[in-house]
């Protein structure tokens, strides 16, 4: 069983194309969390 957090570090450093649009939405929506403070 692969720990999450522990796969989304490693899709982080070093992100496979399938991965990419994950990461990117993730970018977008932890900045709009930030922004919505």
């Amino acid at each position: 069983m692969i720990d999450p957090q522990q796969q989304t570090i490693n899709s982080t450093i070093s992100p496979m194309p399938e991965q990419f649009p994950k990461l990117a939405q993730f970018t977008i929506y932890s900045r709009v969390q930030e922004s919505s403070i």
